[in-house]
């Protein structure tokens, strides 16, 4: 009969023993309801999860002693003629019965000895409280919220209305993402939403209660875009490797996975670490993998953060490249890193058939712009003077009138202007100041990187840059117009461009930017510009 009282003991033991556990529990299950217990399905804590194994162990433990009384009271039925037997059942009942006071005499004890042994609180908000990201009640109670809650009603606990983000500075700021609705979706209106930074130790509230989902992570280097012009309302949330930074190459994040709403980017942040191989710059493209016009390169050199976009913004997004009024809204990305201090004594070189021009540290520092000048290649449109009359063909978007070429009429090419220069000029006997021009056969090739020096057949300009030397780990962003029509697009080349033989050893990438015609050989775009950014070493 001792053996029942042990066994009694050794639960009563567990479950007084399972107090001292602080560890995190996963919530995996639909666990029933239990009369005094917390529903830690909807309020997961471990608190809760004390309360409830605790109650539970308790029920288990009377419910054995209640069953152990009843087969002891079947055993005296059934032994009535054996006198061993029936003292042997008593011996159990009474066994059970000392067993179950025991266990309430304990829980009386605990209970007058600390309230919370039993029934145990939530811990308070305070200095001592762990970093981390928590709910917390109208009692500063709170409760460890996770980084993502797709749905407030059926996840958020009870009476926990507000998230507050404990952080010990200095320490990163807290992104919160407040959806409207479930599943970190927007409504209808492209502008739901929001996203508010917490900085580390301002011990700032943050209401979810009205929210349909949230989602929090630490603000981490990388970019993060908007649909304000000003870097604020609710941002994009990659997940690109961690967190929600995008910190990669590619295109550019929806903010929310609802099919036709706008996603419109029209501000970004870059946000820099302390760190030299953390200082990010970006070229926005206006097409899906790495497609289409390209803008000009935005860098943030410092650490922090810097917003690029529109009125208030710390640079300027420049939504319409071409001067062409058809916008620019952008779809792809390239990421890359500038260093912070210039590779050595390093240098870029540019090479044609002929000629030659180097690029020494004085010339590109941390970046290096060359802007070849103004190429326009429109079609031809036809316009009816402001006057009345009849149409005559004019250079779409020239703001020189009538072009003298359009004799197709509407829907043939502009030609290029006379004298207008592209990233060719660098090779020229007059470069820009402080570039060495080197070449000792330069007058065998008059026309060589001049308007003039164009394909018979198609009338298109000849690009002459065929090699590009980087002695040194430098990004070279090349950018193409089409000298017919309206494309554009860019290529970054890190390892130097080699297109001194097109036919059979082809730089596939430099073939492709600057549509380069094999079988005609001649090119369909023209370069018009060229940035040079050292990358970390």
């Amino acid at each position: 009969m001792r053996k029942n009282k042990y066994i009694l003991l050794l639960i009563y033991a567990i479950t007084t023993l399972f107090f001292p556990l602080k560890r995190a529990l996963a919530l995996e299950l639909i666990y029933p309801s239990l009369p005094g217990a917390p529903d830690i399905n909807t309020s997961p804590s471990v608190e809760g999860f004390v309360v409830y194994f605790f109650v539970f162990s308790v029920i288990i433990a009377g419910s054995i002693g209640i069953i152990s009384i009843a087969i002891a009271g079947l055993q005296i039925l059934l032994t009535s003629g054996n006198p061993a037997g029936r003292a042997a059942a008593v011996e159990r009942i009474k066994g059970s019965i000392l067993g179950i006071i025991l266990l309430m005499a304990s829980i009386v004890l605990l209970q007058s000895i600390n309230p919370a042994l039993v029934t145990p609180t939530s811990p308070h908000f305070s200095n001592y409280l762990q970093n981390g990201v928590y709910y917390i009640n109208q009692n500063d109670e709170v409760i460890p919220a996770p980084s993502e809650v797709s749905s407030v009603y059926n996840q958020a606990p009870a009476g926990y209305d507000d998230i507050i983000y404990k952080c010990t500075p200095p320490g990163p700021n807290l992104l919160v993402w407040l959806y409207p609705n479930a599943n970190f979706r927007r409504s209808y209106s492209s502008l739901d939403g929001d996203t508010v930074s917490v900085p580390c130790g301002t011990n700032t509230r943050i209401n979810i209660r009205n929210q349909g989902s949230f989602r929090n992570y630490q603000e981490v280097p990388g970019i993060y875009y908007y649909r304000a012009e000003d870097c604020t309302g609710l941002a994009t949330c990659s997940l690109d490797g961690y967190n929600c930074a995008q910190v990669n190459s590619g295109d550019i994040p929806d903010f929310d996975d609802i099919q036709g709403l706008n996603n419109q980017v029209n501000s970004f942040r870059i946000v820099n670490g302390t760190d030299a191989l953390n200082r990010f710059w970006v070229v926005l493209t206006k097409a899906y993998n790495f497609e289409g016009e390209c803008s000009e390169p935005y860098i943030n050199s410092t650490t922090g953060s810097i917003c690029v976009g529109g009125q208030g913004a710390t640079q300027t997004l420049n939504t319409d490249l071409d001067n062409s009024a058809n916008g620019f809204n952008p779809y792809g990305i390239y990421i890359r890193k500038q260093a912070t201090s210039y590779p050595g004594s390093h240098s870029v070189t540019l090479y044609s058939d002929h000629l030659k021009a180097k690029l020494k540290a004085s010339d590109i520092n941390l970046h290096y712009t060359y802007l070849g000048g103004t190429i326009t290649y429109y079609s031809c449109v036809l316009v009816t003077p402001p006057g009345g009359g009849a149409a005559a063909p004019q250079c779409q978007y020239n703001p020189n009138g009538i072009a003298t070429d359009c004799q197709g009429g509407a829907g043939s090419a502009c030609a290029i202007a006379t004298g207008s220069a592209n990233v060719d000029n660098l090779l020229l006997p007059n470069p820009p100041d402080g570039i060495e021009r080197g070449g000792s056969t330069e007058n065998e090739a008059p026309n060589e990187c001049k308007v003039d020096d164009k394909d018979a057949d198609s009338g298109n300009r000849n690009v002459c840059i065929n090699k590009i030397d980087s002695y040194s780990n430098f990004d070279i962003i090349l950018y193409s117009k089409a000298q017919k029509g309206l494309e554009r697009s860019c290529k970054i080349f890190s390892n130097g461009v080699d297109n001194t033989n097109p036919e059979n050893n082809p730089d596939q990438n430099f073939v492709d930017l600057t549509g380069y015609n094999a079988k005609d050989k001649f090119f369909r775009n023209i370069l018009y510009r060229m940035d040079i950014i050292p990358y970390p070493y």
